[in-house]
């Protein structure tokens, strides 16, 4: 990667802008379940409502991939998602009643699947292949840190004003995460570069379509992220039901402490292992946090105690390590 001063403040802005997404999703996600309890809601509708976000999420993946390799503009396609993301957490202000709560998984399940791969095609954009790996841990480390930092802000706005403050601190958050996504230059981002095209014989050349269907490791590997989030996904609301069910005042503090356990962990370890991936490969790493999940689950079975379930995120964030690396393939 050649460091000319344009590069390089587009590489310390895009880190700045993975440090405040973080912030504008961890106040929109981890906390819905047990906003939801507190205000009365029952775990079979809690569940609906999230089951509903996590549909509509999985609904948009495909296809904001294919809009993601599309658009050249890909700021602006950051920027819209980015603001229906506020649009989600202005509904949750309000009165909540089903149809908003709805309205608003439906507003922030589809705008979260653009995020996370537009953030990585701009990275290899401007960094390109050879640097991707190092970069991307470099972005997670930053991704992990603002969720830190949202955590500890969330868990003493909502203790001392109430968990609908969540919202208006998630809304509040995302006008720095536009900032950082201004200091951007456009001019830094190759569009052919940024969709994984491939330098053969002086011509870019991408796949179409039919290469998803024909390539059998791939097909494997979306088999294989599909069971591991089918086994993943409920365990953070599972966790903040649990929290809130005795505590409704220290449930936001309590959640707050399993996401700091887990993204101090990943903030650590993050840029080490995009490092280790690029010398060694994915897939040990991969079986590594594999691994680690049904540990994970087997544990959260055995104990209701607060302290040892925030104890148990630390291997969260050895297991969450798969994200980035399944982000990065």
């Amino acid at each position: 990667m050649s460091e000319t001063p344009g590069k390089r403040r587009s590489v310390l802005a895009l880190e700045w802008l993975n440090f405040f997404l973080a912030d504008v999703q961890t106040g929109l996600g981890p906390f819905l379940a047990a906003y939801l309890a507190s205000s009365g809601w029952n775990p079979g509708s809690v569940g609906y409502v999230l089951t509903f976000g996590g549909l509509v999420g999985v609904a948009m993946q495909t296809p904001a991939g294919a809009v993601i390799d599309a658009v050249h503009r890909k700021r602006t396609l950051l920027a819209v998602n980015l603001g229906l993301l506020v649009a989600g957490a202005l509904l949750l202000m309000g009165h909540l009643s089903p149809l908003r709560a709805y309205a608003a998984q439906f507003l922030i399940g589809s705008s979260g699947p653009f995020l996370g791969p537009t953030v990585a095609a701009i990275t290899l954009g401007i960094v390109g292949a050879a640097a991707f790996d190092k970069q991307f841990g470099k972005n997670q480390a930053f991704n992990s840190a603002g969720n830190v930092f949202t955590a500890l802000v969330v868990a003493y706005v909502s203790y001392q004003f109430g968990y609908r403050a969540i919202f208006v601190v998630a809304a509040l958050l995302a006008l720095p995460a536009a900032a950082s996504l201004f200091f951007i230059d456009p001019r830094q981002i190759d569009y052919a570069r940024a969709r994984g095209a491939i330098q053969e014989q002086d011509k870019i050349k991408t796949e179409n379509w039919s290469a998803l269907f024909k390539d059998r490791i791939l097909l494997y590997f979306l088999g294989t992220a599909f069971l591991f989030h089918l086994a993943n996904a409920a365990m953070l609301p599972e966790l903040g039901e649990m929290l809130s069910k005795d505590n409704l005042k220290e449930a936001a503090p309590f959640m707050a402490a399993c996401i700091i356990v887990t993204q101090l962990v990943i903030a650590i370890s993050a840029a080490w292992i995009g490092r280790r991936a690029a010398a060694k490969g994915r897939k040990p790493l991969l079986l590594l946090g594999f691994g680690v999940l049904p540990i994970r689950g087997v544990l959260y079975a055995l104990t209701h105690a607060v302290g040892a379930l925030i104890a148990i995120r630390r291997l969260t964030g050895w297991q969450m390590q798969y994200s980035v690396l399944s982000r990065s393939l």
